[in-house]
């Protein structure tokens, strides 16, 4: 998909991201464009997508599950959750930080961002439908985050907001852009009004 990377650019350990979704062809284009893809492309990060339905519980693919007792929806079963977190923990001997994207989450910030940095090696778990069996949830204890107070279809869109937000903390994607390594976000918070040419544009100045 990449081109060969560039070893001038390449640090000792890159960043990796394990995301666990049933949808991994969300992720192509995503992964491919911009600063994220020339990144992975001189392995400044590593992303890896794990489809779910690998750790299916029959031969039809299926992960997910009716409520216990009666209720809408469906939910996504435990043992395929715990299973394919147990084998993608086992992928590499460094340990992964596991966070799930769940709306009852903790309000991802920029803050948090950079403690996700400091871990090296993060497994990101998408949700779909109503959720999860809660007892994946008491297993594997994972840090729990949402990105904000709105419904989405599942836990995709947010992993990648995660990815990119945890990305751009790394110097080295700043070099590949011939950019200071600054605070970006508060240098936008604060600017008010910014122009390009031509003036003007419309009439308004």
């Amino acid at each position: 998909m990449f081109d060969s990377p560039n070893p001038e650019l390449q640090p000792t350990e890159p960043l990796r991201f394990d995301v666990l979704t049933l949808f991994p062809g969300l992720f192509e284009g995503f992964l491919s464009e911009s600063i994220l893809g020339r990144a992975i492309k001189n392995r400044l990060i590593d992303v890896r997508l794990w489809d779910l339905r690998r750790w299916a519980v029959n031969k039809f693919g299926q992960v997910d599950d009716r409520p216990y007792g009666g209720g809408p929806g469906m939910l996504i079963m435990a043992p395929p959750v715990v299973e394919a977190v147990e084998a993608i923990q086992a992928d590499d001997p460094t340990p992964a930080h596991v966070v799930l994207m769940a709306p009852a989450g903790a309000r991802f910030h920029q803050s948090k961002a950079r403690t996700l940095l400091e871990k090296r090696r993060i497994l990101l778990i998408c949700g779909r439908y109503e959720g999860f069996d809660q007892r994946a949830i008491e297993i594997l204890q994972p840090e729990l985050i949402s990105i904000g107070d709105y419904v989405l279809s599942g836990g995709e869109v947010p992993s990648m907001v995660v990815i990119d937000t945890v990305m751009r903390l790394v110097p080295a994607c700043w070099v590949m852009k011939r950019v200071q390594t600054m605070n970006l976000f508060m240098m936008i918070a604060t600017w008010w009004n910014i122009l390009t040419t031509p003036v003007p544009v419309n009439t308004v100045d």
